[in-house]
């Protein structure tokens, strides 16, 4: 029997992949959202700061008019549907379709609360922009220590 020449890049290999699942496993991997995501995926950056959060999705060739926003205490859902790029029935064949239409979506779970009602949201050039203002219980609040005199014999 002949033995299997030790290959050092198939144990190079086999350590990332093992790296890889452990940083998913517990972090979640770029992907962790998309089990959150409907039809076609798009970008999102999200920011946080200690009294709102920012979040920034890419939505080319979508109208202001062709998106719809939900808030709820836990998640924000953005779903857009763009206009057919073409006419159907325009005489010739796609040699290449990769810009896709119909309904997308993503739900995207918070880490905090935030106040629904207060979420505003502006579109330019493509991309959306909204603005989660944190609920009110879920920000830190510094808490002051008063001072108060003790004198001699009292506790």
């Amino acid at each position: 029997m002949r033995e299997k020449q030790w290959e050092p890049l198939d144990d190079l290999l086999r350590f990332r992949n093992t790296v890889n699942r452990m940083i998913d496993d517990h972090v979640g991997s770029p992907g962790h959202f998309d089990r959150f995501a409907i039809g076609r995926p798009f970008p999102i950056d999200i920011f946080e700061s200690p009294d709102t959060y920012l979040i920034e999705a890419s939505l080319p060739g979508v109208t202001p008019t062709d998106i719809w926003l939900t808030a709820t205490k836990t998640t924000v859902t953005i779903r857009a549907q763009p206009q057919p790029l073409h006419a159907q029935d325009a005489i010739g064949t796609y040699l290449r379709q990769e810009r896709s239409g119909g309904i997308f979506a993503r739900i995207i779970p918070l880490p905090d609360v935030i106040d629904p009602e207060q979420v505003t949201s502006t579109y330019a050039y493509g991309v959306l922009t909204l603005r989660l203002p944190k609920a009110e219980a879920s920000q830190a609040k510094q808490i002051f220590v008063q001072v108060t005199e003790v004198h001699a014999g009292t506790h």
